[in-house]
Parts: structure tokens; sequence; C-alpha cells
């Protein structure tokens, strides 16, 4: 079986060069575009995880014992719980992890896990999970139906939806209950901790420890990343920042990680731009007047600030900075669901998807001081510096999780996987997750930071995700699972 499986590894690291060969790829080169868009918080502004966890949670808990009188004995914070892609369907108060069709590979009932007889009595033989088709094409949550915890904001409150559903359970003597409406109580309480107008009001008991302590929550972009922004400026490139944070949070965020010099990388800053509807609707762009009052405006000006808007007046207004009809936009965001997922399908732009779990599942070829001899296309990586290493180690740490595996990969269904493993080293063949699919159908490229670009050559071809090639399209390394 060992053997099997080291030829089929063998296989893989030699139908690249056989496809090259044969079709060749489509690629990426930076340098190509017009237009250059960033999202900021976890793309720009790379945060601590630990603390932004801990807080979140620590927020929202407060708020749903004070306003809404859940117990204190209910809420205990469990980094292990929290991972990207999980999918909770609200009405049964299952936590799914998915396949790239759909079938269950591990669920939770609030933190409890479900046996693989459980979920079949739940979903069926085939363990299919029944808005899998509705979800995977809007990459959204559905109402009362579903929701998806695909952000380093939104991860936490996935945990305390889990403890909410124990906290519910317990009171009933361990009886599962008919229908859980847990959502409009923790809706309630998202509002309250991230709500836009709290920033200002230093309210929220999220946004007051933020501005008084950013340096705990957010890492400064470092010299060389800076010079990187400054060269893709060069030749009449246009940059713009793309965030849904308003625009006194997104300032304080921009001059913290780039200094006080930091309207000078950008052409165009659209705050509260209400992502991902930003892609699929008209709203109106609006702008502050002297008095600090919104006010609509049809005219986006070099250099200006705006709220909402829409994708489509953007596009108009690029065209006319560049001189080009059909200017080609490349955009960087950490999220699926508001970045990645409507700038392709809606805008037309390609992106490439900040995604830190790369760090945490680098493959065998990335070496223990840091330092990468070659990425997946062979080219040789630097070395990262020791305070980014160290930040990296330690949000790696908090992305690793026993309970639920890794977000690319896990064993399928009729075996059974090893709850005490993060990363599976077993035998038994691993089926992609629905993660990973909708990371390869929707994102150009995938990096765990920006920083990864300060190695490469501006006119550099990255090789953009393909169908037939797992490891392809991961940079500067692909993860460990898809090396088999």
């Amino acid at each position: 079986m060992i053997g099997i499986l080291k030829l089929s590894k063998l296989w893989r690291r030699c139908l690249p060069c056989f496809l090259m060969a044969n079709r060749g790829f489509d690629t990426l080169c930076i340098k190509n575009y017009d237009c250059y868009g960033f999202d900021i918080d976890h793309t720009l502004a790379k945060y601590n995880l630990a603390t932004l966890f801990n807080d979140v949670y620590d927020a929202m808990t407060k708020y749903l014992i004070a306003k809404k009188g859940y117990g204190r004995d209910a809420f205990n914070f469990d980094k292990d719980f929290c991972t990207r892609g999980l999918i909770l369907d609200l009405e049964l108060g299952n936590f799914l992890k998915l396949s790239k069709n759909g079938t269950v590979l591990r669920g939770s009932h609030g933190t409890r896990p479900l046996s693989h007889e459980q979920l079949k009595e739940q979903f069926g033989k085939n363990v299919q999970w029944r808005h899998f088709d509705q979800l995977v094409n809007s990459v959204n949550n559905i109402g009362d139906r579903y929701r998806i915890f695909e952000n380093f904001f939104d991860m936490p409150i996935g945990v305390v939806c889990a403890h909410v559903i124990d906290w519910i359970d317990r009171k009933a003597n361990w009886e599962q209950q008919e229908k859980y409406n847990i959502w409009p109580d923790v809706s309630e309480a998202v509002e309250y901790v991230y709500h836009s107008t709290q920033f200002k009001a230093h309210n929220g008991l999220f946004f007051p420890k933020w501005k008084d302590e950013t340096g705990l929550y957010v890492q400064k972009c470092s010299s060389a990343l800076r010079e990187w922004l400054q060269k893709l400026r060069a030749g009449n490139k246009k940059m713009f920042i793309l965030t849904s944070s308003m625009e006194d949070f997104a300032q304080s965020s921009l001059q913290f990680i780039l200094g006080d010099e930091w309207h000078h990388y950008f052409d165009l800053y659209i705050t509260l731009a209400k992502k991902p509807s930003f892609f699929n609707t008209d709203r109106n762009f609006m702008k502050l007047d002297e008095s600090g009052n919104t006010v609509p405006t049809a005219e986006l000006c070099e250099g200006g600030v705006y709220l909402n808007g829409n994708s489509k007046v953007l596009m108009q207004h690029l065209a006319k900075f560049t001189g080009k009809d059909n200017p080609k936009v490349l955009f960087f965001g950490d999220s699926l669901r508001s970045d990645i997922f409507p700038a392709k399908e809606f805008a037309n732009w390609d992106t490439v998807l900040v995604l830190e779990e790369i760090d945490a599942y680098l493959s065998s070829s990335t070496n223990s001081d840091g330092s990468s001899s070659t990425n997946s296309d062979g080219n040789f990586i630097g070395q990262l510096d020791k305070k980014m290493k160290s930040a990296a180690d330690c949000n790696s740490n908090m992305l690793r999780s026993c309970h639920w595996g890794s977000i690319f990969t896990d064993v399928p269904l009729v075996q059974e996987p090893k709850i005490n493993s993060a990363v599976n080293h077993n035998l038994c063949a691993q089926s992609p997750t629905l993660w990973l699919y909708m990371i390869q159908k929707y994102a150009t490229i995938a990096v765990p930071r920006l920083d990864c670009f300060i190695d490469f050559p501006m006119d550099y071809e990255f090789k953009k995700f393909d169908a037939l090639l797992d490891m392809y399209g991961f940079y500067p390394n692909s993860p460990e699972e898809l090396e088999y």
C-alpha cells in the first residue's frame, strides 16, 4: 500500500511536466493588469488571530449573557472547534464539513461530534447535504436555512453558535430539539459588536480595545511590501481599496499598517461597500460632505473616499482613469463569499485569495527555518523574516484543528476519520473538501500573505488553478495534503 502511494505521488509530480508539454497552462502575470484592488482586513492588514478570535468570542458572549439571558457556564472559547469553511445547518443545529460533491465528511451537533451512523440517520445513505447545490452556486448564507463561517471575523461566531446549541440541549437534558432558532439572538450580538457606527462611538465591546491597542490585533506592513505596492502603480496603473468597513475604521487600519503616508498608495478608496452585493446591485455611491453627512455622488475623483456603490459604476470610472475601454482588474481579498466569488462571477475580475491556511499546512518542501527551497513551479523562494515567521507560526497554530482536520482534504465517509489528528497522515484516500473545490473554482491563485509576492519578479507567470492539478495555483507552496 505504501509503495502504491509513493508511485501515486511520483506520478502527480511528473504529471505537470507531461501536461505542460501537451497543452500548456493558463497563467497570471501581475504586471499585465491595469488596476489592482485590495480588501483591507486579513488581506493588507494581517491580524494576530489568537487575540482576534478570543476577543470577538468574548464580546459576543458577554452580550448574549447580559442581553439574552444565556448562562455564563455556556461559554468557554474552544480554539480547536474554530475553523474555516464550516456550514451551520440552522434548523438541525449541525455543523458540517462537506466534500466537493456535497457529502458530509464530518459533522457535529453543537460541539458534539456526530458518528457516521448518526449522519446517515439524518442525511440518508449517501449522506448528501440537501442545500449543497444552492451553496456552491451562490457561496452565500441563505436566510434561516444555513450559515457559512469562512473569514476570520466570523469563524469565532461559529464557536459561539455551537455553544448556544449545547446550552439549549443541556437545558433539555440533552434531548435534541426539532428546530433550533438561534440565529436571531446571535445576529443581534453580531450587529452590536460589529456595527459600522460602533467604531466612532467607541462602543460594542470589540472596537474600543482595537482602537486603544491596535498593535495587539494588527501587524504593520513590511517595508518590502510597501515597496511592492508602490511598484504596482508604475506606468499609470490604478490602485483602489474596496472594503466593507466604515470609512473611519478603514482609515485607522490603513494608517496603522502603512503609516501616515497611507493615502499615497492608492488612487481610490471605497468603504462600506457591503460586499458581496457591491458586485450585483446598482447601489449609488455616496460621499461625506463637510458636515459629515452622506450624500449621493455620480462622479468618482482620483484620491477620493466613497461609500457604498457598485462594480459597474466603478468600472466606468476605472476606464476613464486608465484611458482603456475595458481595463483588466486584479483583486486581492480573503473572503470567498465577499471578495473572490462575486468579483469573478459578476465583475469578471481575476482574483488572488489570501489564505493563511496555506502556511498552516505547508508542504514538506518548506524548511524548518521558514525558508523554502522551491515553490510548486520549482522556483526558489526566499526566507521569511524572523518577526513575520513568528507571527505566521502563531496564526498557523490557531488554524490547525484536530476536531475538523484540514480545510483542504479529509477521509471520505466510508472510512472513519481520525478526530485526533489535525492532518491525516494515514493511508486512507483523501477526498477534496467543498472549500478546496470552491477555492479552485473561483480564485485565480491563492497565497498565504501578500508578502509572498516580494520574492517574485513583476513579470513572473503564476500558474492558475487547474481542474486536473490540485497542487497548482497555490503559492509559494501547495498544502501538504495535495502532494499525495
